[in-house]
């Protein structure tokens, strides 16, 4: 995908680097290989699973930009931290982005660290300059349930949404 993966793979200085790299060259393989499953002529995809793919590509890529593997030196220490063990300063996601939303000014940026944990939360963000860090794909998981069948729309059945 344009970018040499050994090079940047080499530059993760710590355990945590190492895992989040380990994390994106697994969500490239799988992306990569989806693509080409979806273009082969042989199989009976739809435009608009083809679509779908090329939009997933698109996040991944963004979820895995060699910046997000500085965030240690682009985002500093962060303005709060959840934990569901209560060692952070709130022990839900939404708990921390209504203090953010009282505790926030101006345009500076505004970074919540969610610990490793599953938090069932639908998270409903309007605000600026937000950044959610976790611990990784695999540690740090938001999940929800909402659903048509449960009275929502299928706009508002997102798990974190605006």
């Amino acid at each position: 995908m344009g970018f040499d993966r050994t090079i940047i793979g080499e530059k993760c200085s710590n355990e945590k680097e190492k895992a989040a790299w380990s994390d994106c060259m697994v969500l490239y393989h799988d992306t990569v290989l989806q693509l080409n499953t979806t273009v082969d002529p042989d199989n009976n995809y739809t435009d608009f699973d083809k679509q779908t793919w090329l939009s997933t590509t698109l996040t991944n890529l963004d979820t895995c930009d060699r910046k997000l593997l500085q965030a240690k030196s682009k985002f500093g220490k962060p303005d709060l931290a959840v934990a569901k063990d209560g060692s952070g300063n709130y022990p839900t996601i939404q708990a921390a982005l209504d203090a953010a939303s009282k505790a926030k000014n101006g345009s500076n940026r505004f970074v919540i660290y969610a610990k490793k944990g599953v938090y069932d939360e639908n998270l409903d963000i309007n605000l600026k300059n937000i950044t959610l860090l976790g611990d990784g794909l695999r540690f740090t998981i938001i999940t929800g349930n909402r659903s048509v069948a449960r009275g929502f729309t299928t706009f508002r059945s997102a798990t974190v949404g605006k």
